[in-house]
């Protein structure tokens, strides 16, 4: 959860790109539902603390 927090913080403003750059077209969060990274990452911090 730290590194979700860190990324997020360090990519401000930016979120969307610094997660394609990251991830590419192997992680489609839309395909899931999701529609920005912030919120996908929100709901993976969420489903971590279960």
């Amino acid at each position: 959860m730290e590194e979700i927090e860190k990324f997020k913080s360090e990519n401000q403003g930016n979120i969307d790109a610094a997660f394609r750059d990251e991830f590419g077209d192997r992680l489609d969060f839309r395909a899931w539902g999701y529609a920005t990274t912030a919120s996908f990452l929100d709901e993976l911090k969420r489903l971590l603390q279960e």
